[in-house]
């Protein structure tokens, strides 16, 4: 009979269309959004951002016959020392040095983030304005405004361009560079490392996981509206002649919460894994940590059941749905890293129950061993426990019809 409880409500939720789409077609359909604004970012992959570069001079040629003409030796190519800036930043940037004939068009395209013009004579101009103070040189630089996010990353490396154009010019003023000085050329080479030794999580995953835990606590207000929905067309007075105990009562709605849970985590992460590329090692990891999640979920939706029965409204669940969600969806992470910018904020968020499962997810994507999930599991199943246990004791032991009425 058990069995069949926990049928009943799978059941029910199955024969509900609209919640499904939403717990399932709303997370896909906002982190394909997310993946798409962010472009190439959100995969720590190739970048998204298309540079053209259009070369109206020789840039040889022309330092040459600079040097040649003012009798200098400072072996400043700053054409080259463009391109470099630029492919400094090749994991965000794709430079395609496009032919001036085909400016127009490439301008008129939406191939491209940004389109820098080199144009004739830049490089002597550039070169005077170091040594003969002659009035600075210009680029042009056509930025795509139809891309909101990725110009503003070759605007500020043209930026940072324009900062070593005015130091050097700045030293050669002050006399600090002289005209035969040659400027040595650096060349290192430097590693990168997370303080802890921690793979570094791409925005993909992190929004993914994001996003799912805070969708899987629509199941609260759901489940909680379905169980008041039985009581008014009187299937729980059925279930209380047939001797069911409030307790084991909640327990189905719980324990059917569980099962749809995890349903639902598990086809996202199918999805996001298919889709996004989001790797899940270690698995035994990911599959405590759904398990412990839905296992809270299910002890809310109980708790706002119970509600649901003692107001005899759905209020409690509708609130919950409506306002609740956002407020824990924010204090733990879903829309973006708290521990940034309120860390006292982030702490608090731990204690949610998604909050609790993203930090453990995270950790995951990060490589870090079982053990160190350990206490944001044990945050889940104490949430579960007591949201559970408050069901039981504030659940209504009379009413219309009275649990001990009902079974005499």
């Amino acid at each position: 009979m058990f069995t069949a409880f926990i049928r009943k409500q799978l059941t029910l939720v199955w024969r509900s269309p609209a919640e499904l789409q939403l717990l399932l077609g709303m997370p896909i359909i906002m982190m394909m959004i997310i993946h798409f604004a962010f472009g190439g970012f959100t995969g720590g992959g190739p970048a998204q951002v298309q540079v053209a570069l259009v070369e109206q001079e020789d840039e040889q040629l022309a330092v040459q016959t600079f040097l040649e003409k003012h009798n200098v030796a400072v072996p400043i190519l700053p054409i080259t020392y463009l391109k470099q800036e630029l492919l400094a930043n090749e994991q965000l940037i794709k430079v395609t040095t496009i032919d001036a004939k085909l400016l127009e068009e490439a301008k008129k395209s939406n191939d491209y983030s940004a389109i820098i013009v080199i144009g004739e004579g830049f490089t002597a101009q550039y070169l005077a304005s170091l040594f003969s103070k002659a009035e600075a040189p210009t680029l042009a630089i056509y930025l795509n405004d139809k891309r909101e996010f990725t110009p503003l990353i070759v605007q500020s490396i043209m930026n940072r361009y324009q900062q070593q154009f005015t130091l050097h010019s700045t030293l050669m003023q002050q006399g600090i560079i002289t005209e035969n000085m040659a400027i040595p050329q650096a060349s290192f080479t430097s590693t990168m490392e997370t303080v802890h030794q921690r793979t570094p999580l791409t925005l993909s995953a992190y929004y993914s996981f994001g996003i799912s835990v805070m969708f899987i606590l629509y199941w609260v207000g759901i489940m909680a509206g379905q169980a008041l929905f039985e009581r008014e067309r009187h299937i729980f007075n059925r279930i209380i002649l047939a001797n069911i105990q409030p307790a084991l009562y909640l327990l189905t709605i719980a324990l059917s919460t569980i099962v749809l849970a995890i349903a639902q985590m598990f086809i996202l992460f199918v999805i996001v894994h298919i889709a996004f590329d989001v790797v899940f090692e270690g698995l035994l990891g990911y599959a405590v940590t759904t398990l412990c999640i839905a296992i809270a979920v299910g002890g809310m939706a109980a708790f706002y059941s119970a509600l649901n029965y003692r107001n005899n409204s759905y209020e409690a669940s509708s609130i919950f749905n409506t306002t609740f969600i956002a407020v824990l969806a924010l204090l733990g992470g879903s829309f973006f890293d708290v521990s940034a910018t309120v860390p006292q904020l982030a702490k608090l968020g731990h204690f949610t129950p998604n909050g609790a499962a993203l930090q453990s997810y995270l950790l995951l994507q990060q490589g870090v061993e079982f053990v160190h999930i350990i206490p944001y599991l044990v945050t889940l199943l104490m949430l579960a426990i007591l949201f559970f246990s408050a069901a039981v004791r504030i659940f209504p032991k009379k009413g219309g019809l009275t649990w001990r009425a009902l079974k005499n």
